[in-house]
């Protein structure tokens, strides 16, 4: 369903529905869930022969559970959405990187030929990630303002506590 739903243009419950071959009222109950948990939102609605159509789309590029705000049950349940949300991001990036490289390719060496791919297994107190992921966010927040004068860099960040 979430799939569907990660298109450019919003969908109604019935177009998800017939997408993915399953009852309207069956999703439209688990459409109403995932606003409600914060994953879409209620993009637009529009009268349809006297009907209200409710077009929802995805609230966000990412997404971060924080520990104690959910139980075991709703955070496990989660799970898929955090797995396609993660797809989603890694394949974006992945056709950022071959933008990148076709830049290269055609650009006589006037294009920056750097890439930078890190993966660290990090050692922390929760008091300690929870700054670090503070840190992160506010320093990605002084370079997402579109700005035309400066070139435009695509970047992916994943955190999971593994031990």
């Amino acid at each position: 369903m979430l799939t569907y739903l990660r298109e450019k243009k919003s969908l109604t419950a019935k177009q998800v529905a017939t997408k993915i071959n399953e009852a309207p009222a069956k999703v439209n109950y688990h459409l109403k869930k995932l606003v409600e948990f914060g994953a879409l939102e209620l993009h637009k609605t529009e009268s349809i022969n006297g009907i209200i159509a409710k077009y929802y789309k995805s609230a966000y590029e990412s997404i971060m559970f924080k520990g104690g705000e959910l139980s075991n049950e709703v955070y496990l349940s989660q799970s898929s959405l955090l797995e396609e949300i993660y797809d989603r991001v890694s394949s974006e990036f992945r056709d950022d990187l071959r933008t990148h490289l076709n830049m290269v390719a055609n650009s006589e060496g006037s294009v920056q030929r750097q890439i930078a791919s890190q993966r660290h297994i990090m050692y922390m107190t929760k008091e300690e990630q929870e700054e670090f992921i503070n840190t992160v966010e506010s320093m990605m927040k002084q370079y997402t303002a579109v700005d035309e004068t400066k070139e435009v860099f695509s970047l992916l960040h994943a955190m999971a506590r593994i031990k």
